[in-house]
């Protein structure tokens, strides 16, 4: 039994028990109040407006979205007036809305000591809300919408606007001509008409070359009104309003004036009006022609045409029938090429617009022709199956350049010259077909030619040496770029006479012939555009120069 001195021991423990464990607990809370204190405040300052720190700044440069400066139009620094008070009270945000991202304007702020910081804000045509991001990329939504407001309608927020793009005026063969004097008005957030006084206008008369059967305009958007008028030596020619004009031009008619107005009318359906005024000049030139180097090719090979008077490639209507095929387009000196793989047996359409000239082609391609060999294996140097089925194709993938559909050229290379014909004894010629004794490779036309030659091997065209190398099936080769994706092989070399990145004449050695690839001196040579081959007489033949049109 306990007695009363045992309780009041007891009470006595359990009171100083609870007293260290209170004690404890309040030093543990005061080491932890620091990092309960942080959290606290970041919760809180997680979504609050934060006060950006800043130079004061007194100068600012803007650019709209479509990379334009942007300058100050009004009295005062009216930018600075619109874009300071956005920078203050803003709140973080994750990202900018894909809603704004297309409406970017760059503002550089330049303090008195002429530091400058990078801002970049996010408006949209139909939100007042404005994001921004700081110059180390850190993303914020700006909370003074008035500021925005006044901003989206005023005249330097007309990049935003679709109303504020002008209509374009085309020629039959040109991009756009500039306009000389605008007056435009388009539609803004809070729907009344601002005017447009910062355009792309002319500062002087223009010239822009047109054949002389291509005097046709074209709006991008049909005016409700427009007036033109043409002249020679201010004698006028036509005047009128019909956007394809038949004139008579004499030959001393080199260069003709042309007057032209454009009126968009003010319409509740339209979010512009306005009136474009042009005067500019138009270049007579030759009409464009086309001529193909022939009009029957071995299938495998290709169909191509010679563009002239051709200046602007992205008028070019290409049309081939039946084909898959995508054209492909290259410049050469001053001519433009265009050319098609003859992918199938039989005839094809092939027609080319540009501007109001239309030329039709019935091309065909045939079944290859060429003479059948049937060489005994003690003459070949080396396995032609694996050659024909593996080598060269492996080498042209890896080589050849990705050119479909598009104007190219290279301009490292040298692209000019004829190409020289071999001018001697071929023991295979490109289209042949071989049948090997006891190899897979049967009867399949050669992408090739092989030349009975000795000593020097020629250089067909000037041109850049792409790769220089040896194999042990084809020897020692050579590949020499000609621009625009067109290149020229030589291979079974003994030799060789140039190195990489050599720049060769037509006539230059490349290496020397040997007996690598058959009994007698010889050497293989192929020419190839992008990744199909073509023969070397297509690139010789009568009718395809490869060179500078002549001029007297």
């Amino acid at each position: 039994m306990k007695t009363r001195e045992d309780i009041a021991k007891a009470k006595e423990h359990r009171k100083k028990l609870i007293t260290s464990i209170v004690v404890h607990l309040l030093v543990l809370l005061l080491l932890l109040s620091p990092t309960y204190i942080a959290i606290a405040s970041y919760a809180s300052q997680k979504n609050a407006p934060v006060e950006d720190k800043f130079p004061v700044f007194d100068a600012i440069r803007l650019t709209g979205p479509s990379g334009k400066d942007i300058p100050s139009l009004l009295e005062g620094d009216t930018l600075l007036s619109v874009f300071l008070p956005l920078l203050g009270n803003t709140a973080r945000t994750d990202s900018i809305p894909a809603s704004h991202k297309a409406g970017a304007y760059t503002a550089v702020m330049q303090s008195g000591n002429k530091e400058e910081q990078r801002y970049v804000f996010y408006f949209a045509p139909n939100s007042t809300d404005c994001y921004y991001t700081d110059p180390t990329g850190e993303a914020f939504l700006a909370s003074n919408n008035e500021k925005t407001e006044v901003f989206l309608n005023s005249i330097y927020a007309y990049e935003l606007y679709e109303g504020a793009t002008l209509p374009t005026l085309s020629t039959a063969v040109t991009d756009a001509v500039a306009p000389s004097q605008v007056s435009w008005h388009y539609r803004t957030k809070n729907g009344t008409f601002s005017a447009l006084t910062q355009t792309n206008v002319a500062s002087e008369t223009l010239t822009y070359p047109i054949a002389a059967n291509d005097v046709v305009f074209h709006f991008s958007t049909t005016p409700d009104a427009h007036a033109i008028t043409i002249k020679h030596n201010e004698a006028v020619l036509y005047s009128g309003s019909v956007e394809e004009i038949s004139l008579t031009i004499e030959e001393e008619m080199d260069v003709l004036d042309v007057e032209m107005n454009a009126t968009y009318q003010e319409r509740a359906d339209r979010n512009f009006y306005g009136t474009i005024s042009y005067r500019f000049r138009m270049e007579m030139v030759e009409a464009a022609d086309f001529i193909p180097s022939t009009e029957k090719v071995q299938m495998g090979g290709y169909f191509i045409v010679r563009c002239e008077n051709v200046n602007n490639t992205d008028k070019l209507k290409i049309n081939m029938t039946p084909s898959n095929v995508t054209p492909v387009l290259f410049a050469r000196d001053n001519l433009i090429y265009i050319a098609f793989p003859a992918d199938e047996v039989g005839s094809h359409t092939l027609q080319i617009t540009y501007g109001t000239i239309t030329k039709s082609f019935e091309l065909v391609a045939t079944a290859p022709t060429g003479t059948a060999h049937a060489p005994s294996t003690d003459k070949l140097g080396t396995d032609y199956a694996a050659l024909l089925q593996t080598t060269l194709p492996s080498l042209i993938a890896a080589k050849g350049a990705q050119i479909t559909g598009t104007l190219t050229t290279d301009p490292t290379a040298i692209p000019s010259g004829n190409f020289a014909t071999v001018g001697t004894d071929t023991i295979f010629a490109y289209g042949d077909t071989l049948t090997l004794d006891g190899v897979a490779y049967d009867n399949a036309p050669l992408t090739f030619s092989l030349y009975k030659m000795s000593g020097n091997v020629k250089a067909l065209s000037a041109g850049r040496v792409l790769e220089v190398g040896e194999r042990e099936d084809i020897g020692k080769y050579v590949i020499l770029d000609h621009g625009c994706g067109l290149y020229t092989w030589y291979a079974g070399l003994g030799e060789l006479r140039t190195y990489k990145g050599a720049i060769l004449r037509a006539g230059d050695a490349v290496g020397v012939a040997s007996t690598t690839l058959y009994a007698e001196s010889s050497a293989l040579i192929m020419a190839t555009l992008c990744k199909q081959t073509l023969s070397i007489e297509q690139l010789t033949a009568n009718g395809f120069a490869w060179k500078a049109p002549v001029t007297e």
